[in-house]
């Protein structure tokens, strides 16, 4: 049941607790107790980490120069995509 933690691993966990005929109830009992976990912890994690991220925003007031690159990198990025097809279009 570990496999469920581990990114790309999950599906081929079930697979696995399939072929090995896990009984259904101690599968799902295992599966639902590793998820309860995983979400606290991601959960947690995402919480703390918006308030650290907040709290350093506030003292190094950058969000008008995060917000002004995104705007800016997502205008290049427009561009860039329009010209790239522009060329595969008309053949190079």
């Amino acid at each position: 049941m570990v496999l469920k933690l581990t990114p790309g691993l999950g599906i081929p966990g079930i697979l696995l607790a399939g072929f090995t005929k896990v009984p259904f109830r101690k599968f799902f009992m295992i599966s639902l107790i590793f998820n309860i976990i995983s979400a606290l912890i991601f959960c947690t994690l995402g919480f703390y980490s918006g308030i650290a991220i907040g709290t350093l925003f506030k003292y190094l007031k950058l969000e008008e120069y995060i917000v002004f690159a995104l705007i800016a990198l997502t205008v290049l990025v427009y561009f860039f995509i329009k010209f790239i097809y522009k060329k595969v279009k008309n053949g190079y």
